[in-house]
């Protein structure tokens, strides 16, 4: 089962969320040494060979956590549904287009929110106070 978690994580590009992680963790490191936006000094790279180095030896424990969360929660012919999913046209396109639809779907969230509850903030506030 393992080897189809795998191709899961692979096809729906889960297995590429540590180096994103690593870019983000990168880039506040940046802005750590240089807030304005200034010339980075060489620090910053040695900081950040470190960071990356340690995060890609710690990566297979990061993945056997992973693996084990979808073994606990999945069976092998669920798994087995889920590749030919997102292996199909349909489920890469899913892929391809979650990172533009996500955001958009946030904010519909976000915005219905907002509007849902507009007038009873004061209301609210007196029963959270």
């Amino acid at each position: 089962m393992r080897e189809k978690i795998v191709t899961f994580l692979n096809l729906t590009g889960i297995s590429k969320y540590p180096d994103v992680i690593a870019a983000g963790l990168a880039e506040q490191i940046r802005c750590q040494f240089a807030p304005s936006g200034e010339a980075v000094p060489d620090a910053f790279e040695k900081a950040v060979s470190l960071m990356s180095s340690t995060l890609e030896a710690k990566k297979p424990v990061l993945f056997d956590t992973v693996i084990a969360a979808y073994e606990k929660s999945f069976t092998e012919a669920e798994m087995e549904d889920l590749v030919s999913f997102y292996g199909s046209s349909v489920g890469k396109r899913v892929v391809a287009l979650g990172g533009i639809v996500l955001p958009e779907v946030i904010e519909a969230g976000n915005v219905w929110g907002a509007e849902s509850l507009k007038g009873i903030e004061d209301e609210l506030g007196k029963l959270l106070s």
